[in-house]
């Protein structure tokens, strides 16, 4: 019998990792439903400080398009808080992002990511590490912004210092430990939808020169080009105007962006096709992709790991999205 998480959350299996923390699927025994639990190390007070943020912020947030937070507890001798979320049936944007994507499709993430960040933001709360993994595509094409873990509530300034991102979709301000608000999250934003219409983010080449030579790090790569560029080399559409737009979400200076992330959805949106069919379509690859995933409620793991259940799957995450990608490209192509 393995043994409940909390006594309450019987593990199922392995969902994913990230950052200092992994994730599994498990059944909760008294609300009889599936879960993801996030488990966090808590190695000294400032880890414990940052789970607890953590738990706090996500709770705040209660909107469609952002993950429910069901619970957050900590084991009693605080080795480890546990996270108890909303478990969504689907995949990451990522495993899509490269594939050709539909405008309509496009359309949808530009709206549903867009609602989300709008909803934080008058909450008071940053993302501060919008990218395609922490976008979740569900089996009804509904998508949903995940993993709230860096980002900090908003001082009366309106604007926190950022501690974490992802290298390819933190601004400069960000890069160098500035002051960072809703114009961060803006700024990742529009480079999720610059890379969904060209294939590659922003400063892709940047980055595969740095690799190559070995000469630096990416992040000082990538700091140096946004220092001497005043706009970004931007994809060309057949829509100059979309073009135009998504260039001034990517400037350097924040206040040369937009005034708020709700302002780049609308101009995005006016130059894309309605989104519902777009829905449609990642309902169709959702389930393409998924078809031969099979879930029940019993454990797939005889025993939980050494920190109850909590186990690292970066193996099979990598297998999983090289499985998706071939998958998606026949899925396209056929359509």
């Amino acid at each position: 019998m393995t043994d409940l998480i909390l006594d309450r959350y019987r593990p199922l299996g392995p969902l994913g990792s990230g950052g200092q923390a992994d994730v599994l699927v498990a059944f909760d025994e008294q609300m009889k439903r599936r879960v993801a639990i996030k488990c966090v190390p808590l190695s000294d007070i400032h880890a414990s400080a940052a789970a607890i943020e953590e738990a706090r912020t996500a709770a705040m947030l209660n909107h469609p398009n952002i993950v429910t937070m069901y619970d957050f507890a900590v084991t009693d001798d605080r080795a480890y808080a546990y996270l108890i979320m909303e478990y969504i049936e689907g995949i990451p944007l990522l495993d899509i992002a490269s594939a050709d994507l539909s405008d309509e499709v496009i359309a949808a993430v530009v709206r549903d990511v867009g609602d989300a960040l709008e909803f934080a933001h008058k909450n008071g709360v940053v993302h501060l590490d919008i990218k395609p993994a922490n976008i979740i595509i569900n089996h009804e094409g509904l998508i949903k912004v995940i993993d709230f873990g860096v980002s900090s509530l908003s001082q009366v300034t309106g604007q926190a210092t950022a501690s974490a991102g992802t290298v390819g979709y933190m601004p400069l301000e960000q890069l160098t430990s500035n002051p960072v608000g809703p114009a961060t999250d803006q700024w990742a934003y529009a480079a999720v939808i610059y890379e969904l219409l060209a294939d590659e983010f922003p400063y892709e080449e940047q980055l595969a020169t740095a690799q190559r030579l070995r000469r630096a790090p990416s992040d000082q790569i990538i700091m140096q080009r946004l220092q001497t560029a005043d706009e970004p080399n931007l994809m060309q559409t057949k829509n100059p105007i979309l073009n135009q737009i998504v260039a001034r979400a990517l400037t350097r200076a924040p206040e040369s962006r937009f005034a708020s992330v709700k302002e780049l959805r609308s101009a995005l949106l006016k130059e894309l096709p309605q989104p519902r069919s777009g829905h449609k379509q990642l309902a169709e690859i959702v389930s393409a992709l998924t078809a031969d995933e099979i879930y029940t409620d019993e454990p797939l793991v005889a025993k939980p790991s050494p920190f109850s259940g909590c186990v690292s799957v970066v193996a099979l995450l990598a297998a999983i999205s090289s499985v998706s990608a071939l998958l998606v490209m026949g899925l396209l192509q056929t359509s």
